[in-house]
């Protein structure tokens, strides 16, 4: 059975708010959203503030079977990094994660349009494709990255993260229609 995929939700979740009127709302005070990094251990890092959404995966109806799309930088301590905030988010190995670009390589600004796109695929035919060129992460990073073969999954909603440079970062989650 082929369903179709939307990209749902009105307004925005950002580190500013949840909803138009609260994210306007920081905007026009001239508020800042960023704050130091509590998702993960950044104490390693250079730079400990960023700008966090507060985000309750159970609460937005995500389950541990739900796919995830890393960014996959394939630099170690950003990798590692990623995969401690997705940790903190859906706990160790809590949700499938897939990186696109192994195959394809790094495209710049069309890595973030693959990703979706690939997403988009993936909640119409439910199977979350693997990631190309690995056995598998290290232990300590507590992902379950999908590797090897695709999985066949009953998806509902996928996360696809980007991350560029000089501190781009973005999310969109995007959810099959019901028809």
């Amino acid at each position: 059975m082929s369903r179709r995929a939307v990209i749902t939700g009105i307004g925005v979740r950002t580190p500013g708010g949840s909803g138009r009127k609260e994210f306007w709302n920081l905007l026009t005070a001239g508020r800042t959203a960023t704050r130091r990094i509590s998702f993960f251990d950044a104490s390693g890092f250079r730079s400990q503030v960023a700008g966090e959404a507060d985000f309750d995966a159970a609460a937005e109806g995500l389950t541990p079977d739900e796919i995830r799309r890393a960014d996959g930088a394939g630099v170690p301590h950003l990798d590692a990094a990623e995969a401690g905030a997705l940790t903190s988010l859906f706990g160790p190995r809590g949700v499938p994660v897939t990186v696109p670009k192994a195959l394809t390589g790094r495209l710049y600004g069309g890595g973030g349009p693959l990703d979706v796109a690939t997403a988009l695929l993936a909640l119409r035919d439910g199977v979350v494709p693997p990631t190309h060129g690995l056995s598998g992460p290290p232990e300590a990073y507590g992902i379950d990255l999908v590797h090897g073969e695709a999985r066949e999954l009953p998806l509902r909603h996928a996360l696809v993260l980007a991350r560029g440079r000089h501190g781009f970062n973005s999310a969109v989650v995007l959810t099959a229609s019901d028809g």
